[in-house]
Parts: C-alpha cells; sequence; structure tokens
C-alpha cells in the first residue's frame, strides 16, 4: 500500500475501513520488484485475509493493479483466506 495501515487500529480507523472494503474500492499500491514480475510460476497462492465479508483492503487493492494481472496471466492461483468463523460464506 502506499499508505500503510495502522497496527493497532483505532476504533475510527477500523469501522471507517467498512466502506470502502465492502465496496471493494482499491486504494493505490505500491508496485512490486520487477524480478517478481518478470519470472514465470508453476503455480502461485494467494493468501489473503476476509475484512467485513469481502476481501481486504489492500488485496482488492493488489488485484486491481497491472501488476497482479501480468503476475497471474495463464499461472494456476489457489486462494487461501484467513478469516473469522462467522465470516465464511
Amino acid at each position: 500500500m502506499e499508505t500503510p495501515f495502522p497496527f493497532p487500529w483505532n476504533k475510527r480507523e477500523f469501522y471507517g475501513a467498512f466502506p470502502d472494503t465492502f465496496q471493494q474500492i482499491p486504494y493505490p499500491t505500491n508496485p512490486l520488484p520487477k524480478e517478481i514480475i518478470s519470472k514465470k510460476y508453476d503455480l502461485i497462492i494467494f493468501g489473503y485475509a476476509i475484512w467485513y465479508l469481502t476481501p481486504s483492503l489492500p488485496t482488492t487493492s493488489f488485484l486491481n493493479t497491472t501488476d497482479a494481472k501480468i503476475l497471474f496471466k495463464n499461472t494456476p492461483v489457489v486462494t487461501v483466506i484467513g478469516c473469522r468463523n462467522m465470516w465464511i460464506m
């Protein structure tokens, strides 16, 4: 992320992330290093967290980048999520 999320979050920041996360509005991200994008992979294991019943803002933001499109093109991807029991859908 161009602007990292704070840790630990205060209540205002935590609840303030809800609308953009739920609507999957991407935030600006830093580009991936060229040596990562230029390689061809047999398989990509993509792990991410769930925020508010949707992929986290960093995940949504990354998936909307040109880097992600290049990296994932013609490569099998397995997703692994980490989420609370109440958010599994």
